[in-house]
């Protein structure tokens, strides 16, 4: 008996399950931005060119990976560059979302 080809139906791999997939962690990123902006400057200095903070968080049940780094703007050190990544898994491929903010310094006048 010969063999039958029969066509792959494939999940459902559509471009709107993948862009569900990097709303999803850009929710997740555009969150983790906005509580890492609201925390003291000299906190933020203190995180200036040290490893990425990774935490994992749920939304809308799927797991996302958010990494959030902070480094100098420019060698004036004028104003802090806080960068964000999302990872999460999409049907057969990892989604990566990246974002960033610029946080100026105010230097007090003499």
């Amino acid at each position: 008996m010969p063999l039958q080809v029969v066509p792959h139906q494939p999940t459902d791999t559509s471009p709107m399950n993948q862009r569900t997939y990097r709303a999803i962690g850009y929710t997740a990123l555009v969150a983790a931005l906005n509580r890492w902006q609201q925390r003291p400057i000299a906190e933020l200095v203190a995180w200036v060119d040290l490893p990425a903070e990774s935490s994992l968080v749920t939304v809308d049940g799927e797991e996302v990976l958010v990494d959030i780094a902070v480094r100098w703007l420019d060698a004036k050190r004028s104003a802090l560059l806080i960068q964000g990544f999302a990872h999460g898994s999409s049907h057969l491929h990892i989604e990566r979302v990246k974002e960033q903010l610029v946080l100026p310094l105010r230097r007090a006048e003499p």
